[in-house]
């Protein structure tokens, strides 16, 4: 379970953050939704210790802040906003992600190696494994980068807008992903996503902020039946057919 208990972030006379507090049970997928500014960066910033905060982050009930880089290291991945750039190969960049397992002399294991070359294939990228990633398109370049979190293998997943720049067949994609490694793999996830349209195909449960506050945490069903993302965004849902469904749009 990953917890956020009382969580305030201040910075110089305005509250970021005010007393925010839910948790997320093991295996499950929590969108986090908030207009530009609400808070919702500064939150996942708690996790990495990126930002001085007030309150607890626990997960399996101890205080990420009893756990050195390292350690959090081996609990979190992270997939940032903003992706660095990087002239390593797909390779090597995937490879940075058993570094907290590796010895102090920096040499990847057998077991390191194949972890390395799965992650790659499991997001279908095998065949850029050499070219560098200043020369991978947006798309190749987000799935490298989720290839590095798999890499990493933690039993918890944070992803801060992952799906940009990515195409509907990319982002379906990426989602697929994502809920194969909580169905099969029993990781814990938090994705911030700006697209409200894409919630509903990956969420098991939706955290909202609005200017700092936790305004609801909850199942989508209770989401969708208190009409949450309407009054948050003042947006209107639309219920269409789809390849013989029903997908659920907000406008």
């Amino acid at each position: 379970m990953l917890e956020f208990q009382n969580i305030t972030v201040t910075l110089g006379n305005k509250k970021i953050l005010d007393n925010v507090s839910f948790s997320i049970q093991k295996g499950r997928i929590c969108v986090l939704l908030g207009k530009n500014g609400s808070g919702k960066s500064t939150l996942i910033n708690t996790v990495t210790n990126a930002v001085k905060y007030k309150g607890n982050v626990r997960i399996f009930d101890e205080s990420l802040r009893d756990f050195s880089a390292r350690g959090r290291a081996k609990l979190v991945s992270v997939f940032p906003q903003i992706l660095p750039e990087t002239s390593f190969t797909v390779k090597e960049l995937v490879s940075f992600g058993r570094n907290p397992y590796v010895s102090s002399m920096g040499m990847l294991s057998l077991y390191d190696r194949r972890s390395v070359a799965e992650a790659i294939d499991r997001v279908g990228i095998s065949d850029l494994s050499d070219r560098t990633v200043l020369n991978l398109s947006g798309g190749e370049r987000q799935k490298a980068f989720f290839a590095m979190m798999l890499a990493q293998d933690t039993p918890f997943m944070i992803l801060d807008e992952p799906s940009t720049y990515l195409d509907s067949v990319s982002k379906r994609e990426l989602y697929s992903l994502v809920k194969t490694c909580t169905a099969e793999y029993g990781k814990t996830v938090l994705i911030v996503l700006h697209d409200l349209s894409d919630v509903l195909e990956i969420a098991d449960d939706i955290a909202v902020i609005d200017a700092g506050k936790l305004t609801f945490f909850g199942e989508v069903k209770k989401a969708l039946d208190d009409q949450i993302i309407e009054k948050t965004f003042s947006v209107r849902r639309f219920d269409c057919s789809e390849n013989g469904g029903k997908r659920i749009f907000f406008a």
